[in-house]
């Protein structure tokens, strides 16, 4: 791990009354159970000077009735702690960059986000937009994983966030044109079923590569990974099978790294179809390595990913030292 990067479990700087002290607090509206427990546990660590709120016209499309409320729960929250004076931007797309750029941010700030409500569009444009464009001190990622994720009648082969069909794209914010003369698909599966094995199907590149995220957060999300991508994984060399601790985007990083080496340093395609933890340690490698490297993913609009109760929350503190 490198010496300008780390993480900690929120709890625990709570415990020992940590102060963070970050400038901005930037955190997206959410309905699932888990999605304000940063903002209600631990703003008084985070003690920002500044909030923002980025409210997707997206996300809260097709949501029940229980979830409508989850996703206005927020303005309780912040009624009871008695906080004003907090900025709401509507989002009507992923491109979270374009909205914040009135917002007065510079390269000596520190900021905090919140990705525990964004997907995976929203979280890496947020963090390149602040690390590249805003060139910002320090980002302070908060992430709270949930309980249990969906699945039904205790079948880990049910679970709910399938796409059938897949069409891939490119964060442009991470496409590079430079390529090498060998090109190879690394693979970080989740719990999407059948999608891995698509993409693989789709793309025509030199090798695969697997990134599984083991130790998990709980035994039984491994299983749902393993069990949902049984077929692609019976097509990946094991030697070339890898696996990352899915709470840990900095092994993540050291992860695509050893990849890289065992790749012989051919131009790597990564499709983070994994957890938030380790997207964004795909996201940090990209920046990383940004003429060796792109990222893809399956464009998912109307895919929603449910999940039940609250986990922990953990902290992961990113430098410009690290990704430049």
């Amino acid at each position: 791990m490198n010496n300008f990067s780390y993480f900690f479990d929120v709890e625990e700087a709570k415990s020992v009354d940590k102060k963070i002290n970050d400038q901005v607090f930037i955190y997206s509206k959410g309905y699932e159970d888990r999605s304000y427990t940063v903002f209600e546990k631990y703003i008084d660590i985070i003690a920002p000077q500044k909030i923002i709120m980025l409210d997707s016209r997206i996300r809260n499309e097709s949501l029940s009735v229980e979830e409508v409320a989850k996703y206005d729960s927020i303005n309780t929250i912040v009624e009871a702690k008695g906080i004003s004076g907090i900025k709401t931007i509507s989002v009507e797309n992923t491109n979270i960059g374009s909205y914040l750029k009135g917002e007065e941010l510079t390269s000596d700030m520190t900021v905090a986000i919140d990705i525990s409500s964004m997907n995976f569009w929203e979280l890496s444009n947020l963090l390149h937009y602040l690390v590249r464009v805003v060139k910002v001190q320090r980002v302070d990622v908060f992430y709270t994983e949930p309980d249990l994720y969906h699945y039904e009648n205790d079948n880990i082969s049910q679970y709910n966030h399938t796409q059938p069909q897949v069409s891939i794209k490119y964060p442009k914010s991470y496409y590079s044109t430079k390529t090498t003369a060998e090109e190879v698909l690394v693979s970080m599966i989740g719990f999407q079923k059948h999608v891995n094995k698509l993409m693989k199907d789709i793309f025509e590149v030199s090798d695969y590569f697997s990134v599984n995220g083991f130790p998990s957060f709980y035994p039984k999300a491994k299983d749902i990974s393993q069990t949902n991508n049984a077929d692609f994984l019976a097509e990946i060399d094991p030697n070339k099978r890898f696996s990352s601790e899915a709470i840990n985007p900095f092994i993540t990083y050291n992860t695509l790294v050893d990849i890289s080496k065992a790749c012989g340093g051919a131009f790597m395609n990564i499709c983070p179809l994994c957890s938030k933890p380790m997207a964004i340690g795909a996201c940090m490698y990209a920046l990383k390595h940004p003429y060796t490297t792109r990222i893809v993913y399956p464009y998912e609009e109307s895919v929603i990913t449910k999940s039940d109760g609250v986990g922990r929350s953990y902290c992961y503190c990113i430098t410009q030292q690290y990704v430049s």
